[in-house]
C-alpha cells in the first residue's frame, strides 16, 4: 500500500530534525507524520536513479569528449550508514552509459545497473531478485523517464529541483536539491523512523 497522498501535488520530506517533534499541530493538516515514519520503516529496497538524484543533473565535457560530474560526498555516508546500520538494499538504477556511474557506486559499495532504457522493467526485476515486492520499495528519481517506477513503489520519493511531472507524481519531496545533499536526507529520514541513533 502505497503512502498517504495529500491533496497537494508537494509534499515536502521532513528532516530528522522534524521527526521528533511530538506535537501534531506543528504539522500541516493534511500530513499524517506517524503514516510518514511507518511507510519508511517498511521499506527494504532503496532504488535511485543517479543523474539529478547524485548529481546535480550536470556534466561536464572534456575537450576529448570525456564526461565527468560531481556528486556529494554526503551522500556517500548516508549510503554507507544505512548499508551499516540496517538490512536496507540500496541499489542504483541508470539510464546514462556513462562509465562513472558504475564508478561511483563501486566506491559506495552498492549495485548499479546503467544503460537502462525501461527503468520500471528492471526494478521489477530486482524486487523478485530480492524477493520483496514493489511496496517494500523507496524510489528516488528526478525526471520523467523516473515517473513509472516513483508511481509503482510503495514510496516515491522527488528530489525538490525535480521536473514538474515528476514532482507531481511523488509521494514525497525533499528539500535538498539532487547533488546536494538528496540521498544523505532521505537515508536520514529512514534512519531516523526506525529510531536508529547514527550520530
Amino acid at each position: 500500500m502505497k503512502a498517504q497522498k495529500s491533496p497537494y501535488s508537494r509534499i515536502e520530506l521532513l528532516r530528522y530534525s522534524e521527526l521528533s517533534y511530538k506535537d501534531k499541530s506543528l504539522f500541516p493538516p493534511y500530513y499524517d507524520p506517524k503514516g510518514f515514519c511507518d511507510a519508511l520503516r517498511k521499506i527494504k529496497v532503496l532504488a535511485l536513479d543517479f543523474d539529478g538524484v547524485f548529481t546535480d543533473d550536470r556534466v561536464v565535457v572534456s575537450e576529448e569528449g570525456l564526461e565527468s560530474v560531481i556528486c556529494s560526498r554526503t551522500d556517500g555516508m548516508g549510503i554507507e550508514l544505512l548499508r551499516k546500520l540496517t538490512d536496507i538494499n540500496a541499489i542504483v538504477l541508470s539510464k546514462e552509459q556513462n562509465k562513472v556511474v558504475a564508478e561511483r557506486c563501486k566506491k559506495m559499495q552498492i549495485p548499479c545497473t546503467h544503460d537502462i532504457e525501461k527503468k520500471l522493467e528492471q526494478l521489477q526485476q530486482v524486487v523478485q531478485e530480492y524477493g520483496v515486492n514493489l511496496s517494500d520499495v523507496a524510489f528516488v528519481g528526478n525526471d520523467v523517464n523516473d515517473n513509472a517506477c516513483l508511481q509503482a513503489a510503495g514510496m516515491g520519493i522527488a528530489v525538490v529541483n525535480a521536473h514538474p511531472s515528476t514532482i507531481n507524481v511523488a509521494d514525497y519531496v525533499t528539500k535538498a536539491r539532487g547533488g546536494y545533499g538528496a540521498v544523505r536526507e532521505v537515508c536520514e529520514n529512514i534512519l531516523h523512523a526506525r529510531e536508529i541513533d547514527f550520530c
